[in-house]
C-alpha cells in the first residue's frame, strides 16, 4: 500500500483539452490520392475515452445503429470508470472561441470538444486512448455484434506521454462517404477474361474498343478511409494545431497542481 501511495504521489497529472473538426471538402477534390480501404489500427490496448452511444431499444436480433457523437461531452458520455480520468465542466474549455469560429465558417465543422484531467506516464507505461467522433457512417447492424462494425467519421488512437517533454502521438482514421461508379457487365466480363488469361498463360489480350456512345454508369455509396498519422513534441500550456487536408486537431495540455 505504501508503494502504491508513493507511486500515486509521483504521478504527474495534466489537464487536456481536445478539439477535433473536419473540413467540408470532397475527397475527390483533393489533388493527392488520399482514399484507402479498410485501414487497420491496433486497438488491443486502447482505452475508449467515450462510451459508445446506443439506441434505447437496440436488442439482440434487431437492427440498430449507434448514434452520432455530440460535439460537447457530458459525464454520461465520458468513460471515467475505465480510464480513471476526470471530466471537467464545459465552462473550463479554453478553446471555446476557436470552436465557435470554426462553427461559423462554412469550410469547417467541429466534431468533438472536451477537457479532462489525466495522469501522464512514460511512453512504455502509457496506453492509447480510443477516440471517435462525428457521424456513424454505417447504415445499420445487429446488436449481437456489439458495434464492432461502427464506422465513425473520426476513429483512432491518441497517445499522450512524457519523455522530458510532453508528446502527442495520433493515428486517426478519417472516413467519408463517396459515390463510386459501378462496373458495367461488359467491364466485369472483360476483367474476368483478362484475369484468367494473365494468370494461366501470362499473355494479355488487347482488343479494339467498339465505337459506341458512352453509357452513364450506375453509382453506389462507399466509405473511403484516410490515415491521419502525426506525432508532436510540446510544452505544457502551448496550443498545438495538427493539420490535414480533411480535418484538424487543436490540443492543449496544461499543468495542474499535485
Amino acid at each position: 500500500m505504501l508503494n502504491s501511495l508513493t507511486l500515486h504521489a509521483q504521478t504527474r497529472w495534466f489537464e487536456v483539452e481536445l478539439l477535433l473538426f473536419e473540413r467540408n471538402v470532397k475527397l475527390s477534390d483533393q489533388t493527392e490520392n488520399l482514399g484507402q480501404d479498410n485501414i487497420k489500427l491496433d486497438f488491443s490496448r486502447s482505452i475508449p475515452l467515450l462510451k459508445i452511444p446506443t439506441n434505447v431499444d437496440c436488442t439482440p436480433g434487431r437492427s440498430c445503429l449507434a448514434k452520432n457523437i455530440s460535439v460537447l461531452v457530458n459525464k454520461a458520455k465520458f468513460n471515467s470508470a475505465q480510464t480513471g480520468f476526470v471530466l471537467l465542466s464545459n465552462s473550463r474549455l479554453q478553446l471555446a472561441a476557436q470552436r465557435l469560429s470554426l462553427k461559423r465558417h462554412w469550410l469547417f465543422k467541429p466534431l468533438l470538444h472536451a477537457v479532462w484531467r489525466m495522469p501522464v506516464y512514460s511512453r512504455n507505461n502509457t496506453r492509447p486512448l480510443r477516440i471517435f467522433a462525428g457521424k456513424n457512417l454505417v447504415s445499420g447492424q445487429n446488436a449481437d455484434i456489439k458495434y464492432l462494425n461502427d464506422k465513425w467519421e473520426i476513429d483512432g488512437n491518441l497517445k499522450i506521454y512524457l519523455a522530458h517533454y510532453l508528446y502527442v502521438d495520433s493515428q486517426l482514421i478519417i472516413r467519408k462517404r463517396v459515390m463510386q461508379d459501378m462496373p458495367t457487365p461488359e467491364q466485369q466480363e472483360e476483367k474476368a477474361v483478362l484475369d484468367i488469361v494473365n494468370s494461366q498463360n501470362g499473355v494479355q489480350i488487347i482488343r479494339p474498343s467498339d465505337e459506341v456512345a458512352p453509357v452513364k454508369q450506375a453509382q453506389r455509396s462507399v466509405i473511403k478511409e484516410v490515415l491521419f498519422d502525426q506525432n508532436r513534441r510540446m510544452r505544457s500550456g502551448e496550443i498545438h494545431y495538427f493539420d490535414h487536408p480533411l480535418m484538424g486537431m487543436l490540443i492543449q495540455i496544461r499543468k495542474i497542481k499535485a
